[in-house]
Parts: structure tokens; sequence; C-alpha cells
């Protein structure tokens, strides 16, 4: 039987992946004809909450949906802590159920709308709304005020979060002289204004290896929307100028995932990115409407997205993360570790073999050579790869073990 050469072997790989997504991206999640998706969070269990004219709960996955409370309060925010606890923002108005939705507590009033909630740690949450920014150290049960906004009026439509003490609120100031992305460095004690000013932020998100990333959908002066990476020693990373930014979603792999919404001159749907927002494709297969307002992951990493006009739910028809264990990939005598990987990359063969010849290729996924290695009259219990050198963006690759005897290739993940 004739082999496959390896490299043709490798497009091969890349063919089966790309027609995987040549199905659907979307699969439309039917709700009760009396709601109206609005907002959205889903549990570590995967049961899904969702906020409407009240709030609706489903335990599998989008088949049915009970109604859990509020009913007839547009649920604008929805957030389930580590606890367990729901809460429910509504116009004016913050609610707490500690039940799973069976009765529900009015914990904040008497406020503007609460347009955003964020869930941190060991009780630590905060909630946006115009003009001020609430804080709660006990889950819930009281809040104090930790900031006012002193300009014209800004609208805290999202929050972002990095432990151990850092805080991100994104907002927009719809008068101008304002808006933006703010940061406190004490859990809400203090905070200053970090860039995009006048800037329409709608969305604020953390990769797994920290970076802050901002949509917008324009600003004071102009219409342009899009995506800001934050780089602390240059200030803000224009990434995209032509969407307008309503969500952003990033899974344990770092993909990104930008909700979009539609009007003229701006295509709208949801954009995906696998190099931290240097190259994006548009994933709108299966999606009927374009206008996307809300994103969220489950816990098992199916994409749900909401959309506005009408207003419906959608869920990716695959999970959004690669099928890569995080523990050492094993061929017969080959173990390839760690995977993720920072730096390096551990080649472990535990049974000691001889070898003519090593060579070791790394691929990007498009099957571009990226950096060889080679070994010549090996006998060898593991070999450690130092892959700073090729200066690899976060994002997936292809490693490929090549001997005298065969060829094996495995897919890596690069996480800083």
């Amino acid at each position: 039987m004739r082999k496959l050469h390896p490299y043709l072997l490798i497009l091969f790989l890349i063919g089966i992946i790309n027609y995987s997504y040549t199905q659907d991206f979307w699969e439309i999640v039917p709700t009760p004809d009396t709601a109206n998706p609005q907002s959205i969070t889903i549990h570590s269990n995967g049961d899904i909450f969702m906020g409407s004219n009240g709030v609706y709960l489903s335990q599998d996955t989008g088949e049915t949906w009970e109604l859990k409370g509020l009913l007839g309060k547009p649920i604008l925010s929805i957030a389930i802590d580590s606890a367990g606890n729901i809460f429910a923002g509504t116009t004016g108005k913050l609610y707490k159920s500690n039940d799973y939705g069976n009765t529900w507590d009015l914990v904040l009033s008497n406020v503007f709308n609460v347009l955003s909630i964020e869930i941190c740690n060991d009780g630590l949450m905060f909630a946006g709304m115009p003009y001020y920014i609430f804080r709660s150290f006990n889950y819930g049960e009281t809040w104090d005020t930790c900031h006012i906004f002193t300009g014209w009026e800004e609208y805290v439509y999202d929050f972002a979060f990095k432990a151990p003490n850092t805080v991100y609120a994104g907002t927009t100031a719809f008068m101008g002289n304002g808006g933006g992305v703010y940061q406190s460095i004490d859990i809400g004690n203090t905070w200053e204004h970090i860039g995009l000013l006048n800037h329409f932020v709608q969305a604020l998100s953390l990769n797994p290896t920290g970076d802050l990333f901002a949509g917008t959908v324009g600003q004071y002066y102009d219409y342009h929307g899009g995506v800001y990476l934050y780089d602390i020693s240059s200030d803000w990373i224009m990434l995209r100028d032509d969407l307008l930014v309503m969500d952003i979603s990033v899974n344990s792999d770092g993909v990104l995932f930008l909700g979009c919404d539609w009007e003229p001159g701006f295509s709208g749907g949801v954009y995906r990115s696998y190099d931290n927002g240097q190259t994006w494709e548009k994933i709108i297969t299966g999606l009927t409407h374009n206008s996307v307002h809300k994103l969220c992951l489950s816990p098992d990493e199916y994409l749900y997205a909401i959309t506005y006009a009408p207003a419906e739910l959608f869920r990716s028809t695959q999970p959004t993360v690669t099928a890569i264990p995080k523990t050492p990939q094993a061929s017969d005598y080959l173990f390839v570790y760690p995977n993720p990987f920072i730096d390096k990359i551990t080649l472990e063969l535990p049974n000691n073999p001889h070898f003519k010849y090593i060579q070791v290729d790394i691929y990007s996924l498009s099957g571009n050579l990226l950096g060889k290695f080679n070994y010549y009259e090996y006998s060898l219990s593991n070999i450690t790869l130092n892959l700073q050198r090729l200066n690899l963006a976060v994002g997936i690759y292809y490693l490929r073990f090549k001997t005298e005897r065969d060829s094996r290739i495995f897919k890596i993940i690069k996480v800083l």
C-alpha cells in the first residue's frame, strides 16, 4: 500500500478539520413563544438561565424551558456566582435567588437600569448602570457605591475581572466627553481611565493569558466601531474598525468570538479569530439573523448567541474547542507534553529507542513550515524543544515527529 507523504497527510488532516466546519456552525434553540431573549448565563452543570420578560431555565440544553419568576420584567443582565446564586438585573432593580430561581429577593433598588453584572471571587461582584458602579463583598446581600461618574452620563455595559484585584469597566457616554475603559487595581476602591475616550464600549473580555479586548459600536466623533487590544506599553491596538461589536467571548483555547450588530454599512453576525485578533473569519452558517447582541460559552464550550429583531437563541452545532487533551499525547513510544505549552515542549521516548535520525517540524494550521529540528544517531529518552525562537503567536500548531521508521503528527497549543 502506498504511504501518504507526510506533508500531504498534514493537508489531509487540515481538510478534515475544515470539512467539519462546512456543516452549519449554528442551530436555533427553540424558546417559549412568550419569551424575548435578552441575556443569558450558564451554570457550571450546563443548565441555562435566560433573561427575557422574566427568567427562564432549561435543564436540557434548550429542549424545554420553565419560567422561574420575575414575569413581565425585562431582564437586562443575568449571572450566576460560585455559590449557585442567580442574579437578574432589570429596570432600576437587581434581584437575587438562592434557590435556583424559585424565589427572588430584591437586593438593590432605586437605581438606574442594571446593564451588567460581574461575578469575581469570594463573594465579590459588581453591578454596572448609567452613572454608577455598585459593589458587593458578600454574594450580593449588601451593596456599596464604589464609583460615580462625574462627567456626562456614562453607561457601564460590561466588566472584566483579572484576579486577584483588577477590574475593568467598559462604558459609553453618548453625549461625548467620556466613555471608554476604566481600570481599578484595588477591587473597585479607586478607578482610572485607561483609554478609548469617547468610544462607545459595549464589551470587554480577557483571554486565558490575560490580554484585554474591548468591543465598540462607534465613537462620539464618527461611526466606526470595532475591536481593540489593550497593550500597557502602547495604549490600545485597533484590530478591526468596521464592526459594531456588541459582545466578546473567549474560549479556553484562546479563540476569540465577536457578536456584532447589523446596520447599513456593517455586516453584523459572529466573527472568530484563532490568532489573538490578527485575522478574522465570519461564522454565520445556520444563523438566520445578523444582529447578534449577546454571546455565552457553556462549560463544555458550546457557543450560544442571542440575536435582536427578532430576538432568538442560537447554539453552535459543535464545541468551539479543539479535541486536544491537556495531558501528554502518546503514541506507542512517544509522549508530547506539556500541551498546551508556553515556550518549551518535551518529546519523551520512555523506551529509549535508537534512531538514525529524528526530525521535528512545526507547522501552522495552514501547512506552512515554521521551524525544523534535526537529530542524528540518537539513543535518547527525551528531547526538549525551545520554541521561543520561532516567535509563535498564541494559537494551534502541528508538530511532526519523523524518523526512518515512521512519522507522527500531534496538535499542540501555545497559550502565552
